[in-house]
């Protein structure tokens, strides 16, 4: 099976999500994404070394956004038929949507420290 190794440059991304506040599993599979269109969650879950209930966490993440969506794989075998997960909307919107989201949170903080600082000037 394919297996993703993460760049320099990825792990620099993942950091970054990270340090806008996503949390670490969401940052990971979403980086992970941008490498691999289409994958199966065992795959997600070795190739990132994430445990279940992160990648489960990060798909909750992922589905309320509305960035990833699932399809059932139709097979003529028993038991429970696999799922296969690709992102819904193009990484690069994602990452755009991200970053202006970061923006209204910067202008919002800016019109706070204002305020405040009118509440100091005599």
């Amino acid at each position: 099976m394919y297996s993703i190794r993460f760049t320099t440059e990825d792990e620099k991304n993942i950091e970054a999500l990270v340090g806008m506040g996503f949390p670490r599993a969401f940052a990971t599979v979403l980086v992970f994404f941008s490498k691999k269109k289409s994958t199966c969650y065992k795959e997600i879950v070795r190739c990132t070394q994430l445990s279940h209930t992160d990648v489960h966490h990060a798909f909750q993440v992922l589905q309320r956004r509305g960035w990833v969506e699932c399809r059932i794989v139709r097979r003529d075998c028993r038991g429970r038929p696999p799922h296969r997960y690709r992102l819904k909307v193009p990484y690069d919107q994602i990452i755009r949507e991200i970053i202006e989201d970061e923006k209204k949170k910067i202008r919002r903080i800016e019109e706070n420290v204002n305020r405040l600082k009118a509440l100091m000037e005599p």
